[in-house]
Order: C-alpha cells, then sequence, then structure tokens
C-alpha cells in the first residue's frame, strides 16, 4: 500500500524538476562559416512563463530581448523578434542541441549549463 504513495511523490518530484530545468545561463557558440560567435542566454521563470535575454560577447551585446520562449519538455524554442532569430532545440541534461535559425539560414549549434553561475 505504501508504493502508491511513494510513486506518486516520485512522479510530482520530477514534473516539478523537468518544469525549472530551463532556468539558468546556458552558453554556446555559433560556427558561421569557420568564425565562431559566442551566444549566451539568461532564462528566468515568471510563474508558468519563461523570460530570456541573451548576449554576444564577441560583438559586445548584451540584453538582447527573447520575445516567446516556449518549453515542452524536452523541447525548447527562443523567438527574438528584435533580430530575427529562431532556436528550435532539445533539452538533454545540462545540455540544449539544436538548430538557430536567422536571415535564412540555419545554424546547429550546442548550449551547455553553466551551473557555477546557477549555483551563486
Amino acid at each position: 500500500m505504501q508504493t502508491l504513495p511513494n510513486l506518486l511523490l516520485i512522479i510530482l518530484i520530477s514534473l516539478s524538476s523537468t518544469t525549472s530545468e530551463l532556468v539558468g545561463q546556458w552558453s554556446g557558440a555559433l560556427d558561421m562559416q569557420g568564425n565562431k560567435l559566442n551566444v549566451i542566454f539568461h532564462i528566468n521563470q515568471a510563474g508558468d512563463t519563461y523570460e530570456a535575454t541573451f548576449d554576444s560577447p564577441d560583438q559586445n551585446i548584451k540584453g538582447i530581448p527573447v520575445s516567446k520562449v516556449t518549453f515542452d519538455f524536452p523541447n525548447v524554442k527562443f523567438e527574438s523578434n528584435a533580430i530575427g532569430m529562431v532556436f528550435e532545440g532539445n533539452l538533454r541534461g545540462d545540455e540544449i542541441k539544436g538548430l538557430w535559425k536567422q536571415s535564412g539560414r540555419a545554424f546547429e549549434v550546442t548550449f551547455t549549463r553553466d551551473r557555477t553561475v546557477d549555483n551563486k
């Protein structure tokens, strides 16, 4: 009889952890014809929605707004109207792998969670 309550508790804990897995700082580099362009996403959760900005340190640009964040584990989607960009990927542990689409071009990129920032 104890098995069912324990199973329900485990399921609830796992569901709550997957919804917050996206929150934090994620770093990656776009490979644009041999030129690397570093990108850092900053993702926060406000209730049931996510808010994000990103930086392009190689271009000295910070706080580019992400217009829409969609997260349906493991699927992640970022849209930025400011630069006409869409990123679609899959979250697996501390990595989000996917495609960055902008100006009719697509670039594979992997973003890695920066745990040193998340733990401060």
